[in-house]
């Protein structure tokens, strides 16, 4: 194979707690990860000339310094010394996901990296399903939820141990706003106040329930105080902005509505697609930039 395309999707995260902080300085958490139908693109094709070389087509907020700043560099150079291959490959992206705003965007860029050069290259990705997780954990606590084939997930450890679910339920509609603030993962914890252990226990079973209600179909407006996002308490009083356009998605009639992942995106899930269009379509102003999707 010489060239190939693959969609890279975002997540937003329908539960998030942080129970503890680890030794290695990671934190463990709970999770629930959900992709959904926003995509970057990326693109790869071999060459011949030796030699990984990467291009932007930049949609988004993405700003790099230099292109070995790029996750999708780093990606494919750890691929190529991990398998002993000589690179000689191109790979362009087209970004389209924010940054800085909770979806993932980057951890599922190197993830689909991965997994296409496994392809073009001829590396079974299930044989080395152990190998591939420890690269993919190594590059970010989030790839190895892109690196698998579960659109939901229930999410362990540092967000690396994987309990995959289907969820039985006619289509969701998601109105998604990206602020305009981009935040920084260490920013947010540097702020956090960790639960206490009843309050942990608490929340791990709501994160249970969560998913049995997910797992039966049930309307999100059913199980709408079972969501919750550890990292609110933390971002609302230093980002007000990001406070405001949760508290305007539930003011336009959402089931439900949290901040994604350590921010600044916030969501919103509707009854109806007539409901989320409208919703979007008065929330679109200023800085706001809005996306109207739903689960894949």
């Amino acid at each position: 194979m010489k060239r190939i395309k693959l969609k890279s999707p975002a997540k937003i995260n329908l539960f998030l707690e942080i129970t503890g902080k680890r030794k290695d300085g990671y934190h463990d958490l709970i999770t629930v990860f959900a992709k959904i139908n926003i995509f970057d693109y990326v693109s790869m094709e071999k060459t011949a000339i030796e030699g990984i070389k990467v291009s932007m087509k930049n949609n988004s907020n993405l700003r790099l310094k230099k292109s070995g700043d790029n996750i999708i560099h780093k990606t494919a150079l750890r691929f190529f010394e991990e398998f002993k291959i000589k690179p000689n490959v191109k790979i362009k992206l087209e970004k389209n996901i924010p940054v800085g705003a909770g979806l993932g965007g980057g951890s599922a860029n190197s993830a689909v990296v991965l997994s296409g050069l496994c392809r073009m290259y001829g590396i079974d990705l299930k044989t080395n399903r152990k190998k591939m997780s420890l690269i993919a954990k190594s590059l970010g606590a989030d790839v190895p939820f892109f690196l698998s084939e579960a659109s939901f997930c229930v999410g362990r450890g540092i967000g690396d141990k994987l309990f995959p679910f289907k969820v039985k339920k006619k289509r969701y509609s998601i109105v998604l706003v990206y602020p305009g603030i981009p935040v920084s993962t260490k920013a947010a914890y540097s702020n956090l106040k960790l639960p206490g252990k009843k309050e942990a226990a608490l929340n791990n079973l709501k994160c249970r329930k969560l998913v049995c209600g997910l797992k039966a179909g049930k309307d999100m407006g059913k199980i709408r105080d079972l969501p919750m996002n550890r990292f609110e308490k933390a971002i609302f009083p230093k980002y007000g902005g990001i406070k405001k356009a949760k508290e305007k998605i539930i003011s336009l009639g959402a089931d439900m509505a949290m901040m994604s992942g350590s921010g600044s995106s916030v969501f919103g899930v509707f009854s109806s697609d007539i409901a989320a269009k409208k919703a979007a379509k008065q929330i679109a102003s200023g800085k706001n930039r809005v996306f109207l999707t739903n689960f894949l």
